[in-house]
């Protein structure tokens, strides 16, 4: 085929047919020199791969490129440029209308230089507004814990600016009387652009069944659409630092990181120790679980869920270690079964946004004469990270477990009433609305997604994040050049 087609056009070229038509393959389009560059390049990449590639590796090469190069036309702004998609826009950064978030960052993988006195870490610093908010990350004695604060409150300020669509710079964060953090301003903050339509992280607009029968109008205040009670937390333990939100129930978050087992300098590795340390905060249905295990390492693994489950409890609630938690009894299943159970009726069947393999837990909690009742207006996810490739894994030592609990809207312990003034649909977990809270609250919960540092950063000041991020890299590399020239 391909000689006849040579010998075809050697034919055609030597009778003179061929110099009226367009070069390549641009017939029926204008001349090359008057097209776009957009075009031009287009057109550039589909002849270089067209015969060298299979289609499927051709259009995963080609549109690498494609994209690169249309985030260098944007920055020198040449015609028919299109935005770049940072990571910071995709999978959970993009469900504005959902507004259920999932994003977890590895501190370890971020090193700045000179640590917090560096132009990385003081450009990061100053995006807080608030002056009490920065003072806070730089009391910190060790530099891990400063990065650990720096990364939780950047994300709290990026969700925010997300969900509401608006500046970076005018969210304001308060805190409850317990140290919640809340989205202060919510029903205050202008909006920088109209709010997106339904998106994508596995979370539709239709997730919640919940009807807006209970929302308050909040003096004609709009808030979020689609996220009435919208609310978020944070949490950080060894190398993550972890946020989550819901637009309807209560969340709280915690991690346990694997050395998270320690009485002040000394490590507690015996269960004997773990009951003798937390005897007071242990319920004892919860000791029974414990000692069921096979094995220390897996007695060790269970306490560190149910303390992770207990910490997220009182994080969702907002009284931190102030709650009463050996009144609390959690209960720990990976009954596949019984999730698949939950999300029937979930309108979202993408399999690839599933959270894996997560164990769910229940709470039973004593009332005053000591009977444990089960809570049903709540409900626990524990994600092992890095997650399992298959459900009948055992999670190892290195594993970090994340919780994440929600809640009815009347768990909160709020004194001065702050934090309850930007909730618009209480008591949404009513009699009348008792089925479809329950779905709500156990539907299918959205997978983790890593975030890097630069996505936190707004988009009108990435770009010179990442100019400053290589010129301290390479005012580095010259120092340790000249360093090692002058030991020679």
């Amino acid at each position: 085929h391909h000689r006849r087609h040579r010998r075809r056009r050697r034919r055609r070229r030597r009778a003179g047919g061929l110099d009226d038509e367009p070069p390549g393959n641009a017939r029926n389009q204008p001349p090359l020199g008057e097209r776009e560059p957009r075009e031009r390049a287009r057109d550039f990449f589909v002849r270089l791969f067209s015969k060298k590639q299979k289609k499927r590796e051709k259009n995963a090469l080609f549109f690498a490129i494609w994209e690169f190069l249309m985030s260098k036309g944007e920055r020198r702004g040449v015609a028919g440029a299109q935005p770049r998609r940072s990571g910071g826009e995709t999978n959970g950064t993009s469900s504005a209308s959902s507004n259920t978030f999932r994003w977890i960052v590895d501190i370890e993988q971020w090193h700045p230089i000179e640590e917090h006195d560096g132009r990385e870490f003081q450009f990061l610093l100053n995006l807080i507004q608030q002056d009490e908010e920065r003072e806070q990350v730089l009391k910190y004695y060790h530099f891990a814990d400063k990065k650990r604060a720096l990364m939780s409150r950047l994300m709290t300020r990026a969700a925010c600016a997300k969900a509401r669509e608006c500046k970076f710079e005018e969210v304001i964060i308060g805190r409850t009387k317990g140290r919640k953090p809340f989205f202060q301003n919510v029903h205050e903050v202008v909006v920088d652009q109209p709010l997106l339509s339904p998106s994508t992280n596995g979370v539709s607009n239709n997730d919640s069944s919940i009807s807006n029968d209970n929302m308050s109008t909040n003096e004609g205040r709009i808030g979020i659409a689609n996220a009435p009670n919208f609310n978020f937390n944070v949490s950080h333990e060894g190398k993550y630092v972890v946020l989550v939100s819901e637009p309807y129930a209560i969340c709280g978050v915690d991690v346990a990181a694997p050395d998270q087992l320690r009485l002040g300098n000394r490590s507690i590795s015996t269960i004997d120790e773990i009951f003798e340390t937390f005897d007071t905060s242990l319920h004892p249905s919860e000791k029974e679980q414990i000692l069921k295990q096979n094995g220390l390492s897996s007695q060790l693994s269970r306490f560190r869920q149910i303390w992770s489950l207990k910490e997220a409890w009182s994080k969702c609630i907002g009284t931190g270690l102030g709650a009463k938690f050996a009144s609390a009894a959690f209960t720990i299943s990976q009954d596949i079964e019984a999730i698949k159970v939950y999300n029937d009726n979930d309108d979202d069947k993408d399999e690839e946004n599933d959270a894996g393999c997560a164990w769910v837990a229940t709470i039973s909690v004593d009332d005053v004469n000591g009977d444990s009742q089960p809570d049903e207006n709540w409900s626990f996810y524990l994600h092992p990270f890095p997650p399992l490739e298959d459900i009948y894994d055992v999670p190892d030592d290195k594993t970090h477990w994340i919780t994440v609990a929600r809640g009815p809207t009347n768990c909160v312990v709020d004194a001065h009433g702050e934090f309850w003034k930007t909730l618009k649909a209480k008591n949404i977990e009513s009699k009348e609305q008792k089925d479809t809270w329950k779905r709500d609250i156990w539907r299918r919960a959205p997978a983790f997604e890593m975030l890097q540092v630069e996505d936190l950063v707004p988009e009108a000041l990435r770009y010179r994040f990442r100019c400053l991020v290589k010129e301290e890299e390479n005012c580095e590399k010259v120092l340790v050049s000249i360093a090692s020239t002058s030991m020679k």
